[in-house]
């Protein structure tokens, strides 16, 4: 019940027994079990917001990890279940997406990777309000300034823009689309599984 509460897919249980009485006098009472609990039927979400190289590596990185992935780009040649054949695909306008195809829950995570600086914004204004678990945007540090910036004057709230993971990823000098997805993935991981993310995601020192 726990893992409903939570909204949580997999958990540790552990129970001690101190149990003394025994029919059998040899018999061994008592100790400490640890069980791994999961929840059958209810996956991870990540919606991904583009379908460039980035997009398309996190995609099949999170569908590799068990995540039920959706992918969206307005454009169609990029996604396509040919292209992207480890998501769920959505070819649409973004207003279109947000009011027909998409739904948002605790365990819903949102990484924006799209073609443009302007059009991450636009995902991210759209976002406000929503229910999520993770919402991470690719960028500078300088352009995610700017963004930020920005959406606060759009009058994004203060509480969705102080909550972006971004730039998106821990900070493993990433360079490649799949380099980039395996840091955005760890840092997904590291945020469900409550790890010190603050911590992890220290610039490295080399």
């Amino acid at each position: 019940l726990k893992l409903f509460r939570e909204d949580k897919t997999t958990a540790l249980y552990s129970e001690e027994f101190t149990a003394t009485e025994a029919d059998d006098p040899k018999a061994a009472c008592g100790g400490k079990t640890t069980v791994f609990l999961e929840l059958i039927g209810r996956k991870k979400e990540l919606i991904i917001f583009g379908a460039g190289h980035v997009g398309k590596a996190i995609a099949r990185v999170a569908s590799f990890l068990n995540y039920s992935v959706t992918l969206w780009d307005e454009r169609e040649e990029f996604a396509n279940p040919n292209n992207v054949p480890w998501a769920q695909t959505i070819a649409c306008p973004l207003d279109e997406a947000f009011e027909r195809y998409l739904s948002f829950h605790k365990l819903t995570h949102v990484v924006v990777v799209t073609r443009g600086h302007s059009l991450d914004t636009e995902v991210v204004r759209k976002l406000d309000g929503k229910t999520a678990c993770y919402i991470g945007v690719i960028g500078s540090k300088r352009k995610i300034a700017v963004m930020k910036e920005n959406l606060l004057k759009m009058g994004v709230s203060k509480e969705l823009v102080d909550r972006l993971y971004a730039p998106i990823g821990l900070p493993i000098k990433a360079e490649t689309p799949e380099e980039i997805a395996i840091s955005v993935m760890a840092e997904i991981i590291a945020v469900d599984n409550g790890a010190n993310v603050k911590g992890l995601r220290q610039p490295l020192d080399v």
